[in-house]
């Protein structure tokens, strides 16, 4: 049996667990004032889009009157009402996103999680104990039950040439 594949796979997932740890003491954890300080400015920010959106959909309301006033052709009214339709749907966008944040409460933060060491296993032998079967890959105890002196007489006596048919040595015939 080749393990030479096995032993290749138990190198890589050892390197990939010792990457995992080396990038977990590495992650970023950020206090809890300074997330504190990015929301609020991402409030704000949504805050101010609101506010402009606001304004650009009453400018886009006034334009269209005065675009139905002005009598001008429908394909001019229609895009006026499709910028109308845009800055109504950025406003509701903009609405659900802060509603949301208001709805969040600050969730304590957990430190980054770092898997302790783990001590290196012994290489798997290349031959296996002479006891276990060549398909027993978990090299599990074998139940055999023993061979008492006994049985070894017993066997023996079924491979003498007086064993054999009973209807053979009796004779009869049907």
């Amino acid at each position: 049996m080749k393990l030479a594949p096995f032993a290749f796979l138990a190198a890589m997932c050892a390197a990939c667990a010792l990457t995992t740890i080396a990038h977990a003491e590495t992650y970023p954890v950020v206090a809890d004032a300074t997330q504190q300080d990015r929301d609020a400015q991402r409030r704000s920010i949504l805050a101010n889009e609101l506010a402009t959106e606001k304004k650009s959909l009453s400018d886009a309301n006034a334009d269209m009157a005065a675009a139905i006033k002005a009598q001008k052709s429908p394909d001019e009214v229609q895009a006026i009402a499709a910028q109308a339709l845009g800055h109504s749907n950025n406003i509701e966008s903009l609405q659900r996103e802060l509603d949301g944040l208001g709805t969040k409460t600050a969730r304590p933060r957990r430190s980054a999680f770092v898997p302790e060491a783990q001590p290196e296993a012994p290489a798997p032998s290349a031959q296996a104990p002479a006891e276990v079967p060549y398909w027993d890959v978990y090299h599990r105890k074998q139940n055999v039950p023993p061979v008492a002196p006994d049985d070894l007489n017993a066997g023996a006596a079924l491979n003498s040439p007086d064993a054999g048919d009973k209807e053979a040595r009796s004779g009869s015939t049907k």
